[in-house]
This record gives C-alpha cells, sequence and structure tokens, in this order.
C-alpha cells in the first residue's frame, strides 16, 4: 500500500513502475501535485487508485500512467478543481468495476476507457459543478452497463460509445446543456432506450 498526505506531492517518471506487490494507492493533496508519465507502469497488483486534490491546480492524469495495470478495480477522484484524463489512461482494463469522479469540470480523453470494464459488474458515476467533456471514443468497445453523468454542461463527442454492446438504457436528467456529437452510439446493437431531459439539447 501507498498512502500519503501532503501539501506539495511530485512523483517522477517510472517511480513505482514494476512494484509487483502494490495493491493500493491513497493520495490526499493540499495544494500542488505532479505525477509523471509511466508512474505506476506494470503494478500487476494494483486493484484501487483514490485520489483527492483539496488544491486549485488542474488535476491531469497522462497517458501513460496505469499501463498495464490489468488489476486495477476501483478508481475514486474527488477533486475541488478541473480533471483532465488523458486519452488511453485505463485502456484495455478488463478488470475495471467502480470508476467515480467528482470534481469542478471532468474531461475524458480519447478513448479513456477503450475495452474497459468487467462484463459482469461495473458503475461509472461523473459530477461536474460545471462541464463535462466526453471526448471522442472515450468509451469505446467497453462493457459499460450504465453511466451517470452530473452537471450543468453535457459534451458528448463522436463516437464517445462506439460498440458499447452491453448499453441497453442511457438516460440523462436536469442537465440544463446537453450537446451529442455525430455517431455519438454507433454500434450500440442493444440500446433500446434514450431518455434526455435538457433545457438546451443539440443533436448532430
Amino acid at each position: 500500500e501507498f498512502k500519503i498526505e501532503s501539501s506539495n506531492l511530485d512523483i517522477c517518471n517510472n517511480c513505482f513502475s514494476n512494484t509487483q506487490e502494490l495493491s493500493l494507492i491513497d493520495l490526499i493533496i493540499k495544494e500542488r501535485f505532479n505525477i509523471d508519465k509511466h508512474c505506476f507502469n506494470n503494478c500487476k497488483s494494483l486493484s484501487s487508485f483514490l485520489l483527492q486534490n483539496e488544491g486549485d491546480q488542474i488535476l491531469a492524469l497522462s497517458k501513460n500512467t496505469f499501463n498495464e495495470c490489468k488489476s486495477l478495480i476501483n478508481v475514486i477522484i474527488k477533486s475541488k478543481s478541473a480533471v483532465n484524463l488523458d486519452d488511453e489512461l485505463f485502456s484495455k482494463n478488463k478488470k475495471l468495476e467502480k470508476v467515480s469522479i467528482n470534481c469542478s469540470e471532468a474531461i475524458i480523453g480519447e478513448k479513456c476507457f477503450y475495452e474497459c470494464f468487467n462484463k459482469n459488474k461495473n458503475q461509472i458515476r461523473i459530477k461536474s459543478k460545471n462541464k463535462i467533456e466526453l471526448k471522442n471514443n472515450s468509451f469505446e468497445n467497453s462493457f459499460l452497463n450504465k453511466i451517470d453523468l452530473e452537471c450543468k454542461e453535457l459534451i458528448i463527442q463522436q463516437e464517445c460509445f462506439k460498440n458499447c454492446l452491453k448499453l441497453n438504457t442511457f438516460q440523462i436528467s436536469n442537465i440544463p446543456q446537453i450537446h451529442i456529437e455525430k455517431c455519438a452510439f454507433n454500434g450500440c446493437e442493444n440500446l433500446q432506450k434514450i431518455i434526455l431531459n435538457s433545457n438546451r439539447l443539440i443533436i448532430d
């Protein structure tokens, strides 16, 4: 286990790479932090990543932070500031069961959750005080069952949920502004219901 509470935190490149027995990362950051590339590369036993950011700096996790962390089950992020999850951050993690993000603004990068999630059990919730932006192909080919989104503005880019074959209902309530770009649900063969409740809705 790696637990730390700090005002200023720097974790350098490859700091925990190939740490085979590391199962839990629990970080509480008061002000400033930096988590470099490949930081937790190939941590094969890592199952839970918990991060609480109490500062104003944007919480950004880069593309290769969790490369080959194939046992990751829980990701819980709470941030006073915006959260930016880079492209392919959790790509091809097929054991992922729970993702919870609570922040001021959320950006989910391209193919961030590509081919992710446990087939039989998964839950993702993103709560933002302002905007949620799901980039192109964010959840492509994933086994996503359901996603809960709460914000003031929601942007779903092209082919965001492409080939999500387990997704049968997509319901969004009480989001003032929603923009869904073309082909967002392309290939979702089992999608039966889309329920949207918004003051301003744009569908390309």
